[in-house]
């Protein structure tokens, strides 16, 4: 492994570039996802844990800093472009789906125009249904049945799908 001895003094220090943790096992990241590239300017310490999310991305509210996500999903736009061959705006449609479902996003219950607890439907953005067409993990806009009547428009958004889902 020619690029763990260009990273030496780095696994020493064994600092994680994304959570900044000093850790006894540190992994080396290639930052373009080609193994072959062993230029130091190509590697950075990264821990196990940050490690998996950069390759594995998010699949569920992971409890982690919003600064040390924005670090993972930064290396991980770079893994989706370069090793998976995604285009820019599917890569960045990717990065919105991880982060949403990595966060908060559409977990209020209550309606976004008026503030309603009651019949409320969850819209969901392209974003999310493109990756997850049923949205399983019911992610998206909550609004009240009232307010979806009065303001068509919310309905029509172009960031939103036409599949909704009754809100649980």
């Amino acid at each position: 492994m020619v690029y763990r001895e260009k990273m030496v003094d780095e696994i020493e220090r064994g600092k994680c570039i994304c959570c900044k943790n000093s850790f006894p096992k540190i992994a080396i990241h290639h930052v373009d996802g080609n193994k072959e590239n062993n230029n130091k300017n190509n590697l950075v310490t990264v821990c196990l844990s940050c490690h998996q999310l950069i390759h594995k991305g998010f699949n569920k509210r992971n409890r982690i800093e919003d600064q040390i996500k924005e670090k993972v999903l930064f290396f991980r736009k770079i893994i989706l472009i370069s090793l998976h061959k995604y285009s820019e705006d599917y890569a960045n449609d990717r990065i919105k789906y991880e982060r949403a479902i990595s966060s908060n996003y559409g977990s209020v219950k209550r309606c976004l125009v008026c503030g309603s607890h009651s019949n409320l439907k969850l819209y969901a953005p392209l974003f999310i249904t493109r990756f997850d067409p049923t949205n399983v993990k019911n992610i998206g806009i909550v609004v009240c049945k009232k307010c979806s009547i009065e303001k068509e428009n919310i309905v029509n958004l172009e960031f939103v799908s036409k599949i909704s889902t009754k809100y649980k």
